[in-house]
């Protein structure tokens, strides 16, 4: 299993370190790559770097570089903190694996991917998604980018690429949970915190001061 983080931006990195100690203190077995451009610092703790051509749009570079990538794979981003182990998702049979959210428009964020199928990831990059610049990543452009990203992706398969394979939902408060609070106590109970958007913050703050030892 490899874990996979696509990371260009260099304050992103800091949290990036937060998120590799999260997943090294729970799953040290698994490999954990660091995709990025020819000119971002490595991400502290990552096992391989992959560098990419930094031309393009972003979301072109960031489906093209996880496509490169084969066999058991997880995709999230640096805003992601680990609570134990999640290998056991893999124990199921699917091509690509996605937390159902609690959101009352949106099935999935697109912020945390297992996958089994680089030719998903690839018909992502080939799509309208990399199309989506990542400065548009705000207010109608995230709109447009789920908007996108759903039309490819219905439980059960892959609908707008033609495909083939079976897409499979897994809990989103489990595998992807997004706190309404920094002391929100759901986070007790999940796999993985997903500090999305403005909550990047409590990230940040909360888990600098009180250390690796506390994400458990």
């Amino acid at each position: 299993m490899k874990l996979a983080y696509f990371c260009c931006h260099p304050e992103h990195l800091k949290l990036g370190a937060l998120s590799v100690a999260s997943v090294k203190k729970h799953m040290p077995h698994i490999e954990i790559v660091h995709l990025t451009d020819e000119h971002t610092h490595a991400l502290a703790g990552a096992d391989t770097v992959f560098r990419f051509d930094t031309t393009g749009n972003y979301w072109k570079r960031y489906w093209t570089a996880a496509a490169a990538l084969d066999g058991d794979i997880l995709l999230v981003g640096t805003d992601t903190i680990f609570r134990r182990d999640i290998s056991e998702v893999f124990e199921q049979s699917f091509d690509v694996a996605l937390p159902h959210i609690a959101d009352k428009k949106w099935r999935y964020d697109a912020g945390t991917i297992f996958s089994r199928s680089p030719a998903f990831f690839k018909k992502m990059a080939e799509s309208k998604l990399s199309e989506i610049s990542n400065d548009e990543l705000f207010g109608e452009g995230v709109t447009r980018f789920l908007a996108e990203f759903h039309r490819h992706c219905i439980f059960g398969r892959f609908p707008a690429t033609g495909l083939a394979g079976e897409l499979i939902e897994i809990p989103g408060k489990i595998y992807s949970y997004v706190p309404k609070a920094a002391d929100d106590p759901g986070i007790q109970s999940c796999a993985i915190v997903h500090y999305r958007g403005p909550r990047k913050k409590w990230m940040s703050a909360e888990w600098v001061q009180k250390g690796v030892e506390s994400w458990n």
